[in-house]
């Protein structure tokens, strides 16, 4: 359960990481080197200093995605009697009648334990202007030669991806190429056939899923990170008396597991006159209410690192409020924006825990259709469908990032 959740939280703390590095400033880096610093030296007095707001983001949110996650516990622990807070969870709302009071004081635990998280986390982002290497200064980021350690540094890159990714992608085009499961072996592959993809167009349910997964997937990775970039200026920029408590507002969402969310949201609609519930944009408030939480954290990351000497310029200039946030910050924000926007997407795309009880005959996603699947024991379709989920994610996050890179900061 360590090792697969620790593989899953892993791009977020590339993400937070790639996106600080991208907007730090490699003069006080080269002016460290030419002064006879070692670059271990360098990376520890002045690289991981400068990113210190990004790897406490990254931590923060590590330790409370552990705390909520649920597919994780739910697929490994529970079938050797393991349980976290979220299995507990869904172990007490799958009881008749359901515990919903024993649920309740689990989730506020779960919010104990964030919000004791985001007060060390403010604390000790407090110094921001410290770690502000965007300036009005002319810049340019370039990446630095890593000379006698390229090597050595690639091997390692290389490794980690083939047994993360390549080995467990091919044992599930392995598995989706069998008419049943079983072990390799030579009459194994002799018996490989396209039969689960062929299955697969012709399941109705496999393409309607698929559009409404992306469509969440878009559109709340979409109007999250725009909703957060302002929330991240009124927090980090702005006057705003009681400005913090959006900042804590907005980290709230990440500590409710997704089977509790679900089932709130459903209480709600139920009985609101919007008739939103049994439709999939019940869906999409379930998802942008989830990942509020990242888009903030990536925001509010990149966000510190851009000095308010850059706006207060354009101001003297004459500009407007709106035409210095779209025309200075977001080019300078773009990275983390991006970041987070790509974040959003995948997760927003494979999200389960949420949708299982909010979903309606015509609006499944591609999830709920493995998870279907799975309770079903047909792990061979089950395969193939991940097969065609994970290209799907490739070619959009392929594509995110040609987009991405003709805007924000160029390097050398």
């Amino acid at each position: 359960m360590i090792w697969v959740e620790g593989l899953h939280l892993s791009p977020i703390v590339f993400l937070l990481m790639v996106a600080a590095f991208r907007s730090m400033d490699p003069s006080l880096e080269e002016s460290a080197l030419m002064c006879g610093a070692s670059r271990w030296q360098v990376f520890r007095k002045i690289t991981a200093p400068l990113t210190r707001p990004a790897i406490i983001a990254a931590v923060l949110i590590m330790t409370v995605r552990s705390l909520e996650s649920f597919e994780v516990p739910a697929l490994l622990g529970l079938q050797n009697g393991i349980y976290v807070f979220t299995s507990r969870i869904y172990f007490v709302l799958r009881t008749y009648p359901p515990d919903l009071a024993a649920a309740g004081s689990l989730a506020i635990g779960l919010l104990v334990l964030a919000m004791i998280g985001v007060a060390i986390s403010h604390l000790a982002g407090r110094s921001g202007k410290t770690f502000q290497t965007v300036t009005g200064k002319g810049f340019r980021p370039r990446p630095m030669e890593l000379g006698r350690w390229r090597p050595v540094t690639g091997a390692v890159i290389l490794l980690y991806f083939f047994f993360t990714v390549v080995a467990p992608l091919c044992v599930l085009l392995y598995t989706s190429l069998l008419k049943f499961y079983q072990p390799p072996s030579l009459d194994a592959f002799r018996s490989m056939t396209l039969e689960n993809y062929r299955e697969l167009l012709e399941l109705s349910q496999a393409g309607t899923a698929l559009k409404n997964s992306l469509f969440l997937g878009i559109a709340s990775a979409t109007l999250v990170m725009a909703g957060m970039a302002v929330a991240a200026w009124i927090v980090v920029r702005s006057r705003i008396p009681g400005r913090g408590l959006i900042d804590q507002f907005a980290f709230v969402p990440l500590v409710i597991p997704g089977l509790v969310l679900g089932l709130a949201l459903s209480f709600v609609y139920l009985r609101s006159p919007v008739p939103i519930y049994g439709t999939i944009f019940i869906l999409l408030i379930a998802y942008c209410t989830r990942y509020m939480p990242y888009g903030m954290r990536y925001a509010v990351t990149s966000m510190h690192q851009i000095s308010a000497e850059l706006e207060e310029s354009a101001q003297v200039s004459g500009a407007s409020w709106w035409q210095t946030f779209r025309r200075v910050l977001l080019p300078l924000l773009s990275p983390g924006l991006l970041a987070g926007w790509i974040y959003i997407l995948v997760v927003s795309f494979r999200e389960l825990s949420s949708s299982i009880l909010l979903y309606s005959p015509g609006n499944e996603v591609l999830s709920i259709l493995i998870f279907e699947q799975y309770e079903n024991g047909q792990f061979p379709v089950l395969s193939a469908l991940g097969v065609v989920m994970v290209l799907t994610l490739v070619v959009l996050v392929t594509v995110a990032y040609k987009l991405g890179a003709k805007v924000g900061l160029k390097q050398d």
